[in-house]
């Protein structure tokens, strides 16, 4: 029997690998995209040359509001396996290969869905019920958000530590092992993301309902795990700051959870008009009349659970792992998100687990039942899983990269600032300058106390050579959110082009005390220093720029114009030379390779430099000045 139930697993198990090869493989090839990716992958300034003073920095300090050191690791050897080297495989302009993160994203929702069936077989005594429970986590629509996205590699490490918990935890008789095991397990899921911290009462409620422990001894051995649990959300809490409009009064946040609650019972049943960004802030959905009696819907499902626990126990731990795995983020509690929208997909990819234990708790109690003909229930079931997985796949064909996301979110929430922002950052770095300031402009005006919106719009400006109306963006985006280090760093650039070179050292100054680690904080530091005309303390802040990014051609470009000016004109040439061969090169930097050469006597070398210079911009000033003075006798 044994033998019978090994092949039987082997089977399932390369069965639900194939389906999922089959619906999420199209991913692989897909690019980053421009919402939370850069912060956590190739935008990370301590992802650009793993060392272990790096990797220690995340053990040792959160990073963007959250201490997830483990996800951290999984993101730094991505990277590392990633990197390239050369013409960018990402439309971001990225040096990293994204079918590297995509890849790792797929096998690791493959290595999940395996622990659910084996947790399901173990639960329900049925292999085909179990199947179907698995095939439902592996395949439903609402989980693609979760792989897809790059940035939920968090959310899939802690669904594989969370499943790897429950499978050592969750049995008939425990070892001092099996406690000391999940609890190592658990420690991981809560460092890759602190949504874990539900996991000691999801365990909890399957001890208690599937085999019947009593709630004192479940309550004695869950102790430790709830301490920690307790000591992380304080962290948590303490490192996100909340704005007004998603720290609703305490008695209100009910009817938002029964808001979240509804949406996401209904994308279980239908899941329709995905989208990364639904919007649904506690401000909407308190403005929905529903949301006064939505509340009933999870009351009555905890009574039904409450009711079922001793005659359906599979039903009654499916519906209560559904909604404990989901409290974290109903608004009961405020996190940051909900400024954009207390509910998103990626939330419901754990919470699956109690919707695939109801479902095979229910195939269990029905193959019990013999009055049941099974050739039409397998025909529906698998009528029903085959639309589940076209609309999955269809989903997947929507995350191909940041163009096709956010015009899918705006398709369903056509109010979505963030979806515009996106949008317009997809459209800027592929030259659309003009749709894209339209998108950021569009977004200001859906939400004017969105920092970002006017960050953008800065940037767009300062690209177009427009520094002081960018100068205004940049201030009110700093009002709004002042603990911006880039929009401090870019307030500086834009300070600098402005010739306001005292204001510029000020702003790097608060960028250096925030973020020692801040892109291009020594050429800006530099290029202010030099528009003071202190010219050695410039001069070493490039060769720090330089040190710190080698493969940046900004710092060996302003180094050349200190060096010109400091009369080395050989060496300034080797530093415009170098910045060229980086490139792409500008007319300004042959125009200053020009120059160091003229100013050596090599003139015939000037006027080829001053020739590379015109056919990049043919009006460029610098260069038709200079070849004047090189046609003079």
């Amino acid at each position: 029997m044994d033998n019978q139930r090994s092949k039987s697993w082997l089977r399932h198990a390369i069965v639900l690998m194939l389906l999922v090869l089959i619906v999420f493989g199209r991913m692989a090839s897909s690019d980053f995209i421009w919402l939370d990716d850069p912060i956590h992958t190739f935008a990370n300034p301590y992802l650009r040359h793993v060392t272990f003073a790096d990797l220690a920095h995340f053990w040792l300090h959160p990073y963007k509001g959250l201490y997830i050191p483990v996800s951290y690791m999984a993101f730094a050897a991505l990277a590392d396996a990633a990197r390239v080297s050369g013409t960018p495989m990402s439309d971001t302009g990225a040096l990293l290969n994204p079918r590297v993160f995509h890849v790792a994203s797929i096998a690791v929702h493959i290595a999940n869905v395996f622990l659910v069936l084996v947790l399901l077989r173990r639960i329900v005594r049925d292999d085909i019920a179990a199947f179907a429970g698995a095939l439902l986590f592996a395949i439903h629509p609402i989980q693609v958000e979760s792989v897809a996205w790059i940035a939920e590699m968090r959310g899939l490490l802690c669904g594989l530590f969370s499943l790897a918990c429950l499978l050592v935890y969750v049995r008939e008789k425990r070892l001092p092992a099996h406690y000391i095991a999940s609890f190592a397990f658990f420690v991981l899921a809560l460092l890759s993301k602190p949504s874990a911290v539900v996991l000691p009462l999801i365990a909890a409620i399957m001890d208690a309902l599937v085999y019947r422990r009593s709630w004192r001894s479940i309550l004695l051995e869950s102790t430790p795990a709830i301490v920690v649990s307790g000591l992380v959300l304080m962290v948590t809490r303490s490192q996100q700051s909340l704005v007004d409009s998603i720290d609703v009064a305490p008695w209100l946040r009910p009817l938002v959870a029964g808001d979240a609650c509804c949406f996401y019972l209904a994308k279980l049943f239908v899941p329709i008009g995905l989208c990364i960004d639904y919007g649904r802030t506690p401000l909407a959905a308190l403005a929905d009349p529903l949301s006064r009696v939505e509340w009933i819907v999870p009351m009555a499902l905890v009574g039904i659970a409450w009711a079922l626990a001793r005659r359906a126990p599979y039903a009654s731990a499916g519906i209560g792992v559904f909604l404990v795995a989901l409290l974290p983020v109903l608004g009961l509690v405020p996190f940051r998100y909900q400024y954009y929208s207390t509910v998103a997909d990626r939330y419901g990819y754990f919470a699956m687990l109690g919707a695939a234990l109801l479902l095979a708790g229910g195939v269990a109690s029905l193959r019990k039942l013999e009055r049941i003909p099974s050739a039409p229930a397998v025909f529906l079931g698998a009528v029903l899983f085959v639309a589940m997985a076209l609309t999955a796949e269809s989903q997947c064909r929507v995350w191909v990269n940041t163009g096709t996301v956010m015009r899918q979110a705006l398709t369903v929430n056509p109010q979505s600032a963030v979806a515009y922002v996106q949008l317009g950052n997809w459209l800027a770095v592929r030259g659309h300058d003009d749709l894209a300031m339209a998108d950021f402009r569009q977004a200001e005006r859906l939400r004017p106390e969105m920092a970002v919106a006017h960050y953008d719009v800065a940037g767009e400006l300062s690209k177009a050579g427009r520094y002081r109306e960018a100068l205004d963006e940049y201030g009110v985006a700093l009002r709004i959110d002042p603990d911006n280090v880039e929009a401090q760093s870019h307030l500086a650039h834009a300070l600098i082009a402005c010739g306001r070179y005292g204001e510029a050292i000020s702003e790097i100054e608060l960028v250096r005390a925030a973020d020692r680690n801040a892109p291009g904080l020594h050429d800006d530091f530099g290029s202010a220093l030099m528009g003071l005309g202190r010219l050695p303390e410039a001069l070493a802040e490039f060769e720090k720029a330089i040190a710190a990014e080698p493969a940046s051609p900004s710092a060996y470009v302003n180094s050349g114009i200190v060096l010109i000016k400091e009369g080395r004109y050989a060496e300034a040439d080797g530093a415009l030379t170098k910045a060229i061969s980086i490139g792409p090169p500008k007319a300004e930097w042959y125009t200053n390779l020009a120059a160091a050469q003229f100013l050596q006597g090599r003139r015939t070398e000037a006027a080829r430099s001053i020739a590379c210079a015109l056919r990049i911009d043919p009006r460029y000033a610098g260069a038709l000045r200079l070849r004047a003075a090189l046609e003079r006798p």
